[in-house]
């Protein structure tokens, strides 16, 4: 069957586009597969038609064509040419690829922890080859930012916890929110470490909810860097003791937005500073 022109043009950007990626990988992570391969393989070893690499590049790679959900997926991916770049890169033969309830099965099981370890171990090799290093702020510190972002929102909960939006007409939708630490990097945010945003047996409050996590996620972040000079940005929710005692301890600075109204200690400090300036 001819190839035609358009055809011929989507292959070559698939494969440019995923030759790129690699590329990225094997420049920068080298150990990236044997990241992946040192996760447990949750699967029932009988039934592993597909290694953990490829469900991960395949998700990876749907990610970088801005592919949201997985029956998108299925049909963008389920063509000869795709599966040939696979192949290609790959250096093994494919007949398909894995379908997108094969990648959710798994990652439903896998450890997320162990899945994180890899991010870990991508943003220590990025520091450690000195990628971010001109973009520390004062030459010194590493800027980390952050913020709660929403992933998703659907009509019905299908995960327990999901955060509930009681809208003007009556309407009621669930949504996933994270809490990400990211670090700058140039005009890229590389995300270094999350915590997921739930509803307590009390409702969702945003300041509380967002600040209990964010005291574990600092926690951890300076357990896992523990030596790296960090500026902590935020906006004005985390404007207040808790947050700015963890960098003191940490001996991290920060840099965290005033905004009149929310903090009303802050309000009253800035007052006085500024009564004391005008005399």
């Amino acid at each position: 069957m001819k190839t035609s022109r358009k055809e011929k043009r989507d292959r070559e950007q698939n494969l440019n586009m995923f030759s790129d990626v690699l590329k990225i990988i094997q420049h920068r992570f080298s150990g990236f597969s044997k990241w992946i391969n040192s996760i447990s393989d949750p699967r029932h070893q009988s039934y592993i038609k597909y290694d953990q690499e490829l469900i991960m590049m395949v998700r990876i790679l749907a990610s970088c064509c801005h592919i949201e959900s997985m029956r998108n997926m299925n049909c963008r991916f389920n063509s000869s040419n795709v599966i040939d770049n696979f192949s290609i890169l790959f250096n093994k033969q494919f007949d398909e690829l894995p379908h997108g309830d094969t990648i959710n099965n798994y990652f439903k099981e896998v450890s997320v922890e162990q899945v994180k370890n890899v991010l870990t171990n991508m943003v220590k090799q990025l520091i450690k080859d000195r990628v971010c290093e001109k973009y520390r702020i004062n030459g010194k510190y590493y800027q980390i930012v952050l913020d709660a972002t929403q992933l998703n929102s659907y009509k019905v909960e299908h995960t327990p916890g999901s955060l509930v939006t009681h809208h003007a007409n009556g309407n009621v939708s669930y949504h996933n929110n994270v809490l990400m630490a990211q670090l700058i990097c140039g005009n890229m945010a590389v995300p270094v470490d999350f915590e997921w945003l739930e509803n307590s047996e009390t409702g969702y409050d945003k300041q509380d909810c967002e600040l209990k996590e964010a005291k574990r996620l600092l926690k951890r972040l300076k357990k896992t860097y523990k030596r790296l000079n960090i500026c902590i940005s935020a906006d004005a929710l985390y404007l207040g003791e808790p947050i700015i005692e963890i960098c003191r301890e940490n001996n991290w600075k920060y840099m965290i937005t005033y905004k009149e109204g929310v903090i009303k200690t802050a309000d009253e400090y800035l007052l006085r500073i500024l009564k004391n300036t005008s005399k």
